[in-house]
């Protein structure tokens, strides 16, 4: 008799099995969503930071400048351009606010 109260008792939560299955899965995804975003916003804060120190480094130094974007074939009045364009975005805040 009690072997058959067991069978009952344990077909009477068949479907609670595979509910509780369902909510592990979304636990661990919901887990491992949280892990990815964090891991994303650190290295998206850490390209962010190195694009602000390229761009300082351009205006710091045309050699530098010419180095970074492959300016060698630009004449002068370009690369005077380019420099000037790049740091009024940097002093506007277009890089240090950019969202990457």
């Amino acid at each position: 008799m009690a072997a058959f109260k067991l069978k009952l008792v344990a077909w009477k939560a068949r479907d609670i099995i595979p509910v509780k299955i369902e909510t592990v899965k979304r636990r661990v995804d919901a887990c491992y969503r949280r892990f990815m975003i964090a891991g994303i916003t650190g290295i998206r804060q850490e390209i962010k930071g190195q694009i602000v120190n390229c761009i300082q480094d351009a205006q710091s130094s045309q050699a530098k400048a010419v180095r970074l974007i492959g300016a060698d074939d630009m004449d002068k009045g370009d690369m005077k351009n380019a420099l000037i364009r790049a740091k009024e975005a940097s002093t506007s805040g277009l890089v240090r606010g950019v969202h990457i």
